[in-house]
């Protein structure tokens, strides 16, 4: 049975967080973007060539929705709805293309296996089904698959599926080391998952593990175990990790912890902490920094429509 916190009013971004300059270098550090349209959390954030498109989610009612809105240069407006209300969408860009496989749908958080592309005529085409129903997956990358590992199915799972965008074709990943969701995933040089959690918003793990020659390989651990954590990677590979879930040193339950992981040294940095701790976003870089629109302040529900932008030395 799912509870339902009391939903909330948008929660104002930080007085003394400075917004870009119009013209001219930005130095690096935090600043405050327009904030989105509406509150949202639970949303699935994309990079999708110079604009961030942000999918679905639930709104301050906790009511799941159809929008897309996409933050450019020139703000924020509206995109092309969702083919249905969704959250915790299993999404990725392969070749400039949206791809969506899976999610969990209504508030009873219900898993779901169909899956749909974003197509150049503005519409969304039906792909081949997720072999089971799944969303709140790790996600990412490599060549022209998007591999799924853990989620939400019948539980948490360990299990993991990877789609060819070129073949239109599934195939089964092994296993993860250990059941998780709401975890971070990252692709490029190899599939990797970050943190999330199994058993409960407490329950986070700080493991990190790839996918390497079709098994996983344990990695330097996050310095900050958490779930629903806002992830992104950046061009050159990286992967930063920002706030979460499930803290037990905070009346909030939530972290503003903000760590990058570097794969080609097998070492994580700490860096200055998000100025407004939430979690149920994720991230994606956008004009020379990273985009961290929406999400909840406090653990559950709780949907804001702060947006917040990290630009790095």
């Amino acid at each position: 049975m799912v509870v339902f916190l009391l939903a909330c009013t948008p929660s104002p971004t930080p007085a003394v967080l400075p917004t870009p300059p119009a013209e001219g270098p930005v130095a690096p550090g935090w600043y405050a973007l327009d904030p989105l349209p509406v509150p949202l959390q639970e949303v699935s954030v994309l990079e999708v060539g110079d604009a961030v498109w942000v999918l679905g989610g639930f709104d301050d009612t906790v009511s799941p929705v159809d929008t897309v809105w996409i933050l450019d240069r020139d703000g924020w407006r509206a995109g092309p709805a969702l083919p249905k209300p969704l959250h915790h969408l299993n999404a990725a860009v392969v070749d400039g293309r949206i791809h969506v496989l899976g999610a969990l749908s209504g508030r009873g958080f219900t898993p779901i296996d169909r899956s749909w592309r974003f197509e150049d005529d503005g519409t969304w085409s039906t792909l081949p089904p997720v072999p089971e129903p799944l969303g709140a997956a790790a996600v990412g990358v490599v060549g022209s698959e998007v591999l799924l590992a853990g989620g939400v199915s019948t539980g948490t799972i360990a299990v993991g599926y990877a789609y060819d965008t070129a073949a239109g074709t599934w195939r089964a990943l092994p296993d993860l080391p250990a059941p998780r969701d709401h975890g971070v995933g990252a692709g490029g040089d190899a599939f990797r998952v970050l943190g999330g959690r199994d058993g409960g918003i407490g329950n986070v793990r700080g493991d990190v593990f790839a996918l390497v020659d079709g098994a996983w390989e344990a990695q330097a651990p996050l310095p900050t175990a958490r779930a629903g954590t806002a992830g992104a990677q950046l061009p050159d590979g990286r992967v930063l990790v920002a706030g979460g879930e499930g803290n037990p040193d905070d009346p909030d339950g939530v972290f503003a912890d903000v760590e990058i992981y570097d794969p080609a040294v097998d070492a994580w940095e700490v860096l200055e902490s998000l100025p407004t701790p939430r979690h149920g976003t994720q991230a994606a870089w956008f004009d020379g920094g990273i985009v961290i629109p929406g999400g909840a302040t406090v653990r559950a529900f709780h949907a804001v429509d702060t947006v917040e932008w990290l630009v790095l030395e």
